[in-house]
């Protein structure tokens, strides 16, 4: 199941933010972090993340409600940082 997790912070003002978030396989627990604090989390499925073939950045999946701004150095990693 798709699962949004929204942080409470708005980030259209013109500014860069450091946005990040982090998800734990084995409790399904998704956090999301805006310029350094926690501005969000949610608890979802722990299910493999090998579908869709496409991940999508800015946008829904579905390819709807872009993200109108930039998008600078996205990393994935295999494992959830640390807030540090």
């Amino acid at each position: 199941n798709d699962t949004t997790v929204v942080s409470s912070k708005s980030i259209n003002d013109g500014e860069w933010h450091y946005c990040a978030a982090t998800r734990v396989r084995a409790t399904g627990e998704i956090k999301v972090y805006v310029d350094g604090a926690l501005e969000a989390s949610r608890i979802a499925g722990t299910q493999a993340l090998n579908e869709p073939s496409v991940l999508r950045f800015g946008s829904l999946q579905t390819g709807y409600s872009f993200f109108n701004g930039y998008l600078d150095e996205i990393k994935i990693y295999n494992r959830a940082l640390t807030i540090a």
